[in-house]
Parts: C-alpha cells; sequence; structure tokens
C-alpha cells in the first residue's frame, strides 16, 4: 500500500496499536499541539456559504432516530449546554474525494473514493441511548438477519462488494450479545469504562467498552447500519475539501487545543484536555464540528467502522468497504488519549472485534 505504519508510543486507545500513516519527514515523533493558529478571524469550521457549490451544501434538515422517542438524561441532554437532542443524523454529501489524504501529514493521493449521499448521527452513541438499547435486547429484541445494510443503495441490496452485496447481519453473530442487563453490565465494566449498572452522571458521555458486534447492532435497533470507512472519513475531511482536521479553517490549518477536540495532547494524561476521561458528547461544539455539522469526529472516543483492517483500500472505490476478510475491524477519529497526530480526520487504526476498549465507541449512518 506504500504506507509506513507509525506505532504510537505508549497506549494510545488503552492498548497499542499501529496507525497506518504517511510518515514523510515524520518518524516516530508526535506533532506539535498547536502548529499555526487558524488564519481568519471567523470561528474555525465555519464557511462562506457563497464559495460553496450548490451541490455540495449543507442540508439542514434532521431526523429523529427509533431510540430517542422519548426525552432524558443521553436522549436530550447533549451539546455544549447539555440542551440538545442526542438523536439528530445530519446529511453528508456525497462526491469524490481521497481516502487517507490532507496534503499535509497524509500526502499519498492514490486512494480515491466516491460516496453516496448518507445521514450519518451528529454526536457519538451515549450511555443513555445504549442503555435503551441494553433493555431492548434484555427484553428479547434480536437484529434480524440480513438488516443493518446500506438499503438506500443498489435497490435495496446494500454496498456492492466484490461479485456481490452486502450480507448484512449473520445469525451467527447472536451468540455475542447479552440476554440480561446484569450479563451487559458486566461486560460493559472494562477498567475505565463509561458504562454504569443504572443511571447516573455518565448518561451523556460517549459509551465505551463496546464491541464491533454490540455497535452493529444497536445501529440496526436505531434503524441504521455503521458507516464505512469510506463514508466515515468523507464526514470528518469535509469530503472534497481533504481537511486535516474535521474543524480546519482554511482546510489546510493543523491548529489543534482543547477547545477543539478532547484529546491526550504530546504527553497524556499530563496534557489531556479531560484527565478524567471522555467528556460529554459535543462539549466542543460547534467550534470543534465538522463541515456538516458532527461533532467529536477528532478525540473522546474513536468510533468503529464497519471495515476490516485489510492493510489495503478497495480498488476502485464506488460505496465501497472491505467487509469479506480480516482480523481486525478499523476504527477512526482517535480518542481521549491520543496525540494531535491520532485525531486527524484521516487517522485509523484497528481492533479485533470482538475486544473491547473504554476509548473506542460509535456512532451510526443511515439512508438519506
Amino acid at each position: 500500500m506504500n504506507r509506513a505504519a507509525l506505532v504510537l508510543a505508549g497506549s494510545v486507545f488503552g492498548m497499542a496499536c499501529s496507525l497506518a500513516v504517511d510518515t514523510q519527514g515524520l518518524v516516530g515523533g508526535e506533532r506539535a499541539e498547536a502548529v499555526s493558529p487558524p488564519s481568519t478571524s471567523a470561528e474555525a469550521g465555519s464557511r462562506d456559504a457563497s464559495t460553496v457549490p450548490d451541490s455540495q451544501k449543507v442540508d439542514d434538515s434532521v431526523v429523529t432516530l427509533p431510540g430517542c422517542t422519548v426525552a432524558g438524561p443521553g436522549i436530550s441532554t447533549c451539546g455544549a449546554n447539555a440542551d440538545e437532542n442526542c438523536c439528530t443524523s445530519p446529511l453528508v454529501e456525497g462526491g469524490s474525494f481521497r481516502r487517507a489524504y490532507d496534503g499535509v501529514t497524509f500526502t499519498i493521493s492514490s486512494f480515491p473514493a466516491t460516496t453516496s449521499r448518507v445521514r450519518l448521527d451528529r454526536f457519538e452513541t451515549t450511555v443513555g441511548r445504549f442503555r435503551r438499547f441494553v433493555g431492548a435486547v434484555a427484553s428479547g429484541w434480536l437484529p434480524r438477519t440480513s438488516s443493518g445494510k446500506h438499503d438506500h443503495l443498489n435497490g435495496g441490496r446494500g454496498l456492492a462488494v466484490a461479485t456481490s452485496f452486502e450480507g448484512g447481519w449473520s445469525a451467527t453473530w447472536e451468540a455475542t450479545l447479552e440476554r440480561t442487563r446484569t450479563e451487559w453490565s458486566a461486560r460493559l465494566a472494562c477498567a475505565g469504562a463509561s458504562w454504569t449498572p443504572s443511571v447516573g452522571a455518565n448518561e451523556t458521555h460517549p459509551i465505551g467498552c463496546v464491541s464491533w458486534f454490540e455497535a452493529y447492532a444497536f445501529c440496526i435497533w436505531d434503524g441504521g447500519f455503521l458507516p464505512t470507512q469510506a463514508e466515515w472519513n468523507a464526514a470528518a475531511a469535509g469530503g472534497s475539501e481533504q481537511r486535516v482536521y474535521p474543524w480546519s479553517n482554511p482546510v489546510e490549518s493543523s491548529w489543534i487545543d482543547c477547545s477543539f477536540a478532547n484529546f491526550g495532547g504530546a504527553n497524556w494524561p499530563e496534557t489531556a484536555c479531560h484527565p478524567a476521561g471522555a467528556s460529554r458528547v459535543g462539549t466542543t461544539s460547534p467550534k470543534g464540528d465538522g463541515r456538516w455539522g458532527h461533532a467529536d469526529l477528532a478525540g473522546n472516543v474513536a468510533e468503529w467502522a464497519l471495515d476490516w483492517q485489510t492493510g489495503a483500500y478497495p480498488m476502485p472505490c464506488v460505496d465501497c468497504a472491505s467487509v469479506t476478510d480480516g482480523t481486525a475491524r478499523l476504527f477512526q477519529g482517535g480518542a481521549r488519549s491520543a496525540s494531535a497526530l491520532g485525531v486527524l480526520a484521516s487517522a485509523s487504526a484497528g481492533l479485533a472485534p470482538a475486544k473491547r476498549d473504554p476509548e473506542v465507541g460509535f456512532r451510526c449512518a443511515r439512508s438519506p
């Protein structure tokens, strides 16, 4: 793939994991936490609508998600002022861009992709939202076989994969889901977890310690699916803008500090933005939002994607994903202990799908 594997020193997401990046001129070192300030006085992440083509303008409409029909902690208490609906899902415009490319740190532009319009949840999935899912599974709900596909593509058959189509949920995965609240609480209680057995102070924090299977099942229950690596990367990079960070303005700006994201700085935990762990989802919004209004695309928790980590991007890529082989599933966006390098819009890493880490959570995608 002609990319170097940079193994971040120490425990980047609570584990030793390798992050594939282009390391031209950057071998084993950390990036400066503040490389250059924004070049305008406008709030980072803002865009002059007159400079954006009509085909790329933001669709401000949102949808209410099935798991959010009743207000409550972690359902209606997100954002900087704890007064936002946690369950909005803005539209990410489709188009072409280059995966894992920003022209600054990721300088190999050999992996083009085209994605269709898709909705992506504005916030990372909260403890409060996941608690309702746990209650549903404990009451007997299970994903339907073949559900969880990108059903707005290819006449409902989902993503085109090799000579076939996306398979969706497999009945063989049912064994990965616990059946009682007690069992769920035991599984979600890995060291540093945000989960609590009963409603507590963390309901608006992102859920962590979830396996890939559990994230996939939640998205099915909540009417969606896991985003592909290309879809997630497009949202974080602002599509063809190829942003360095989701908020970068100008797009090549490498400016980052704790007002934009909850990350670890140059020497975690001493330089952590929130030493106690994850913060309420959307705390740094709107300053740290991406082009289409998504919060926490950098830091707080890393986020599961649909794809296997295969060491090579699928090519060509039109609504593509690596879903047929691998030992680790990709996650994106970095986490609260990651350096400035680890939360770049194009950064990714991988973890075995059954594994749990307190700094790996998720958000769902949905039909447009």
